[in-house]
């Protein structure tokens, strides 16, 4: 097998200029003309590390916030933001880490302008208003008490903290609070004259334009800016460490977790591609080293590693989940003493499975104009090339076993390992994988007013609240509206007949909140989680979001060229474009057949009179169900939560088409690899027959499983899985491949695969193992899952909704003990709808040729130039 033997896109490292305007300000630029947009990014060479007197204050941080309160030329605060939604920007964000600070966005190529204009405004004449700046403060505040709600964060600080002694990478980025609290508004000024300088500025600009065109504008608005020299940071370096290191901490968690570390190297050493191969070859995909002896084995919840090489030295993470506290130290044990062990033993097929998946994860990333844009500048920053990523893909194809054994000789003696044993405060009742009795819960049901369901999950862990309103609706009711419900739910949040867009955002975050959207096949609603000392206010503004929405013309038009430039988006993966064509084919005559995001021409057709109909008819107490989670005092929900008073009729099941026998259907799109689908009609997530469909799925993806042997065999796809999706009045079970540009399979070869396995399981071909691996994967899953407070309320209510009622969720698993009693009950499932005569068999065919001159696309791009 050649590495990247199926990779595409080797014109993303073409073509890629790099310029230096007077004042020393640099400029990357590269054409992409795939689709009308331009990614506009703006990264600073500077994050946490460089505060220096400020050290531990999170000034840079703050910096980023305070950058969008408004400027000479845009004073409103808002403004910035309200203008680039006008010129249809998505993904607007900025982001702080340890060495850069970047601001990003991806606009029409009718705005670039614009878009450069205000990015060039807001970054370099912010105006820093002391009062706004003060009121930023508190946000970030909120920001950090929410952290103790977020068991990942607070691993993350500590294990940064323990595994690095004198570089500046164990502080936060964020900072502590005591030192931010007390920082001055000058302080926050003058660290920003010193840093953010034009020869401390990378410009990365990728879409549809000319090169030249685009250099003319970053001139016009970048190259006026004064030449300073930024200042410059003494960092101090990083030792090797020389004693084995060991820590426990408690933590509001449900399961131990250990974090084992190695000090490595920084992104300019030769020896990072030999690191990053090393851990796909440990823990990357089911049919690595470690994923084969501790997850498939049912050993381990959750097993991962990874390498990180920054600026200056990183390290090489190795993590997992267990289930008992005595496990850790063991299971910590082994799992260095098999990375030692490997030295000298990696296998050249090892290694080019590695190549290849590094290389074919690595386009996807970067497979949009944002990802291309970040990459170059990432490129520019760290290693000095904004083509650095083409250098990367040339030294992953040319690693030789010898280059792993060395990084393993190098770097993971036992000494230089630091071990963190992260354990729960009090230890949770493990469900076992023959559920029968389940860890005591504190939940009920009550009702809000007559008929508004309340589902309350009090814990006393956090003093942190979420919840999440449901409503019947979606997908579903969109028979003549196509993606109605996704620009309803959105536009919920575009203000209200009280208070405007800007108002409700700043009102929720000013109390550390957070309030999002969402639609779905069957419903729609708002998720909502914020601080239990805010709750009175922010389900009071709930209430009004729901009974006042504000569905302005203005805000209408901006959302609606938002959303259909999402619809051109879903053109770039293939996954998106099988799973559409196939829904339209699977559900045909069925709402749900449709997209919900819409179309161009459906989107276009909704007017704020539709909106506001759609509100009257489904933002009723008929058509709803609260669902919440938090301590004790979530009790005033009851008096600050109403919704006006009104009964709602449920949508009858629409009628779906009967599939026809073995229907096979071919389709075609602009991409290099082919994507297969077989699936089947199943049964409602309320069915009893549901959770032996999820244990199913759980049995063909496993390690080992039928789905994986046939990624084995073909040697040239790299996605294969499967699915189970449980709606309220159907279902279906879906099986998936997709291979690479020069697959010799057939596509009956491949179909008769998918169906041999589902024959296996038919006939009762499962060994206990398989089905006592794929319960341990289930369950471990779920366990995972009940740790977050926003998923759990939200599948309560979405049980509770679809008639199975909100208890169920918590036992869905329970399954009978006797794994032969699974066995039969998998054997009558598999036989009830895997039929011979009701499935459909979709091919998307990718009929992009991969590179004129015969050899694939990623050997043309490690090998030009």
């Amino acid at each position: 097998m050649k590495t990247g033997k199926f990779v595409s896109h080797h014109e993303l490292f073409n073509g890629v200029e790099k310029h230096t305007l007077a004042n020393g300000l640099t400029v990357l630029l590269k054409e992409d003309h795939r689709y009308p947009v331009a990614a506009l990014q703006l990264w600073i060479k500077t994050g946490s590390i460089n505060e220096e007197n400020l050290l531990g204050s999170g000034v840079s941080h703050y910096t980023e916030h305070c950058l969008f309160l408004g400027t000479g030329k845009r004073p409103e605060e808002g403004r910035i933001s309200r203008e680039l939604e006008s010129y249809g920007a998505a993904d607007l964000n900025a982001h702080t880490s340890f060495e850069h600070t970047a601001f990003h966005f991806t606009v029409s190529d009718k705005f670039i302008s614009e878009g450069l204009d205000i990015l060039s405004d807001m970054v370099f004449h912010s105006r820093f208003p002391a009062s706004a700046c003060e009121r930023e403060k508190n946000v970030i505040l909120s920001e950090m008490d929410m952290s103790i709600d977020d068991p990942e964060r607070i691993m993350n600080e500590i294990f940064f903290s323990e595994i690095y002694n004198t570089h500046y990478y164990r502080i936060p980025v964020i900072g502590f609070r005591d030192i931010f609290s007390g920082l001055k508004h000058q302080e926050l000024t003058a660290y920003y004259k010193q840093h953010y300088t034009p020869d401390h500025t990378v410009l990365a600009a990728v879409g549809n334009f000319t090169t030249g065109a685009l250099l003319d504008l970053a001139v016009k608005y970048f190259g006026g800016l004064m030449r300073s020299r930024g200042a410059e940071t003494c960092i101090p370096g990083e030792p090797q460490q020389k004693l084995f290191k060991s820590a426990a901490h408690n933590l509001k968690i449900l399961k131990p977790r250990v974090r084992l570390g190695c000090k490595t190297c920084s992104a300019l050493d030769d020896d990072v591609f030999a690191l990053d191969a090393l851990s796909v070859i440990l823990t990357g995909g089911r049919n690595s080293l470690l994923y084969k002896k501790y997850i498939s084995a049912g050993m381990l919840t959750d097993l991962h590693s990874y390498s990180w090489t920054p600026g200056c030295t990183g390290y090489f993470e190795l993590g997992f989940t267990c289930r008992e506290e005595k496990q850790a130290a063991s299971y910590s044990k082994t799992i260095r003493n098999d990375v030692q062990s490997l030295a000298g033993k990696i296998s050249g097929g090892m290694l080019e499975e590695a190549k290849h998946k590094i290389i074919a994860d690595f386009i996807n990333h970067i497979n949009t104009v944002s990802g291309i844009a970040g990459n170059m500048a990432a490129g520019e920053i760290l290693c000095g090339s904004p083509i650095y990523d083409r250098y990367y893909l040339d030294q992953i194809k040319g690693l030789k076993t010898s280059d792993v054994t060395r990084v393993i000789e190098k770097y993971f003696s036992e000494r230089y390992f630091t071990e963190l044993v992260f354990l729960p405060e009090k230890k949770a009742a493990v469900l076992p994988a023959s559920a029968s009795a389940l860890p005591e819960r504190k939940h009920s049901k009550t009702m809000l007013g007559k008929n508004i369901p309340l589902l309350l999950l009090r814990h006393n862990n956090t003093p942190v609240i979420n919840a999440a309103l449901v409503m019947q609706g979606g997908l579903e009711y969109e028979k003549e509206h196509q993606g109605l419900f996704n620009l309803f739910s959105r536009m919920l949040m575009e203000g209200t007949r009280r208070h405007s867009k800007e108002e409700v955002n700043d009102l929720i975050e000013k109390r550390g909140g957070d309030l999002k959207p969402f639609s779905g096949y069957n419903t729609f609603g708002l998720t909502m989680n914020f601080m239990e000392n805010a709750q009175e206010s922010l389900f009071s503004l709930l209430t009004e979001i729901i009974t006042k929405p504000e569905f302005s013309e203005k805000r209408l038009a901006i959302l609606k060229t938002k959303i259909i430039e999402e619809i051109d988006l879903q053109q770039e993966n293939i996954g998106s474009l099988s799973e559409l064509e196939f829904k339209k084919h699977i559900f045909r005559g069925h709402p749900y057949a449709g997209n919900k995001r819409g179309t161009k021409e459906s989107i276009s057709a909704i007017t704020p009179r539709l909106l506001a109909e759609t509100a009257a008819r489904f933002l009723v107490s008929g058509n709803s169900i609260l669902s919440a989670a938090g301590p004790a005092g979530i009790e005033v929900i009851k008096n600050r939560f109403t919704l006006a008073a009104a009964d709602f009729s449920v949508l009858p099941s629409a009628g779906l088409e009967k599939l026809e026998y073995r229907k096979m259907l071919t389709a075609e799109c602009d991409k290099i690899q082919t994507a297969y689908r077989l699936g089947f009609r199943t049964c409602p997530l309320a069915h009893e027959d549901a959770r032996y469909l999820d244990l199913l799925d759980a049995c063909l993806s496993g390690m080992g499983g039928p789905l994986f042997r046939i990624r084995e065999s073909t040697g040239n796809s790299y996605h294969v899985g499967c699915y189970n999706q449980l709606l309220r009045d159907t279902g279906i079970f879906v099986m998936f491949i997709i291979t690479g540009a020069h697959a010799a399979e057939s596509d009956e070869w491949i179909l008769e695969q998918f169906l041999n396995a589902l024959y296996n399981i038919k006939k009762g071909g499962l060994e206990n193992s398989d089905i006592e691996r794929a319960l341990c994967h289930l369950l471990g899953q779920r366990d995972i899952e009940l740790q977050s407070p926003l998923n759990t309320v939200m599948n309560c209510a979405l049980y509770e909704l679809y008639g199975a009622g909100y208890e169920r969720y918590f036992h869905e698993y329970a399954f009978p003990s006797a794994i032969s009693v699974v066995r039969d009950k998998l054997v009558q499932t598999a036989c009830r709808y895997f039929h011979d005569d009701n499935f459909l068999f979709l091919k998307l065919h990718g009929n992009k040729k991969n590179s004129d001159s015969g050899q694939s696309a990623a050997e043309a791009a490690v090998n030009a130039g």
